[in-house]
């Protein structure tokens, strides 16, 4: 019952950790975890700590964690792909389909892009969209630009040459340009 209201109650980045707490206690936690998922007068994140803490033994959580994904808080975020990357096989052609449709603007791109470094960062499809995620980059809240920094970190080779393509291109504002070196 402590781990669970602990969980409840933490900060999402510190959540992993207590899911690891619980293995040992899961015949009794999961009824509680279940409670609180589907309680509807929870709040989002209890419902978030629960189902990344039912993942390792729900699978149908997947989904939901999935969705959450595309408005998580930097801090948020890498809790999320984490969690999901033991299914990241079967989520990376759904993410790639994502990323290779996204529009200038659209909000799922750098999300997407912060999956797919982490489950997919050799992969041959990063040369066809590897521009339309540079461009997002240069357009990000300045406060973010730190977290898609570290998120997008293992395809930065890919990135280097767009980022300077951005950064020489005249009809960029300023602070674009700035952004992209």
């Amino acid at each position: 019952d402590g781990l669970v209201r602990q969980l409840l109650t933490a900060d999402t980045p510190q959540v992993p950790e207590i899911v690891r707490s619980l293995e040992g206690y899961r015949r009794w936690a999961d009824s509680e975890l279940q409670r609180a998922l589907a309680d509807s007068s929870s709040d989002m994140r209890k419902k978030l700590h629960a189902s990344l803490a039912l993942l390792p033994v729900a699978p149908a959580q997947v989904d939901y964690l999935k969705s959450r994904l595309f408005d998580a808080a930097p801090n948020v975020f890498p809790v999320l792909r984490d969690a999901l990357k033991p299914y990241g096989n079967d989520l990376a052609p759904e993410f790639w389909e994502v990323l290779e449709t996204a529009k200038a603007g659209d909000d799922r791109l750098l999300p997407t892009a912060g999956v797919l470094a982490c489950y997919d960062p050799g992969g041959p499809r990063w040369n066809d969209v590897v521009g339309k995620v540079a461009r997002a980059m240069v357009t990000v809240e300045p406060t973010s630009l730190r977290h898609w920094l570290d998120t997008l970190r293992p395809i930065r080779l890919n990135l280097i040459p767009s980022l300077a393509a951005s950064f020489r291109d005249t009809a960029l504002s300023d602070t674009e340009r700035t952004t992209a070196t």
